[in-house]
């Protein structure tokens, strides 16, 4: 692990005495020589390979052109999002939908079981933008699974003009179900909720312990960024889940 980590870092390959020892396998008159040079028994050392820089090399080039590659798709998530017109006008609203599971599909497709779009009850009563199955791959989400015995995650989008009213929070409240794991939802909107929605998810929160998050533009750029940098984006969610949660009272 050293050794690897100096080329990648120094470009400087490490050779040691049990790569000398595998060099020389075949050259008795080197061996003696190495021997006699040496000051300690090396005959209970095992020979091994010189690390092999060209796979090393390939492998590098591979991690470079997928983080160019991630870089590339954030950059086009962030354009899209930022020119993306308000309302339903020249469905608007529907491409809104597609570009919000597009980047919800690039910032945590590998914490999810499943996503399944436009996805509608039995009954026919609701229509969910998006739901998907999560995995307690981090944190945030491990606290979703144990602390608000939830297995899937409602996400909304709306692209409204103006931030989101309470009215809406108490809707997308009627997603949710503690019976089917279901207790979890959030709302991606482009300027977020308004106070009384804050104060309606807080409601929801605290008396049925129903969790409804919000999520605005601003917040959709800094974890496309964070992903770019090949950092975690639901590190985001967790410290805004953080932040919210110590600030509610009784």
């Amino acid at each position: 692990e050293v050794k690897e980590k100096y080329y990648k870092e120094s470009n400087v390959l490490i050779i040691d005495i049990s790569n000398l020892l595998y060099l020389l396998q075949d050259n008795d008159e080197m061996m003696k020589r190495l021997t006699e040079s040496v000051q300690y028994n090396i005959f209970s050392i095992p020979p091994q390979k010189i690390l092999d820089t060209s796979t090393l090399t390939i492998k590098e080039k591979k991690k470079k052109l997928e983080t160019k590659s991630q870089n590339a798709e954030a950059i086009t998530l962030i354009e899209k999002l930022e020119n993306m017109p308000y309302g339903k006008e020249d469905n608007s609203d529907k491409i809104y939908e597609k570009l919000c599971t597009d980047i919800i599909n690039y910032l945590f497709k590998s914490d999810f079981t499943r996503m399944k779009e436009q996805h509608t009850t039995e009954d026919q009563m609701f229509r969910m933008d998006l739901i998907c199955g999560i995995k307690d791959t981090s944190e945030f989400w491990n606290i979703l699974i144990k602390h608000y015995n939830t297995r899937f995650v409602v996400f909304e989008f709306k692209n409204y003009e103006e931030k989101i009213n309470q009215n809406l929070i108490y809707i997308t409240e009627k997603y949710l179900y503690h019976a089917t794991l279901r207790n979890v939802a959030i709302i991606i909107s482009r300027k977020g909720f308004s106070s009384n929605a804050h104060k309606a998810a807080n409601g929801i929160l605290t008396e049925n312990g129903k969790l409804i998050i919000d999520l605005c533009d601003e917040d959709i750029i800094s974890m496309l960024r964070m992903k770019a940098d090949e950092e975690d984006a639901s590190d985001y969610m967790l410290d805004k889940l953080e932040k919210w949660l110590i600030s509610i009272s009784k």
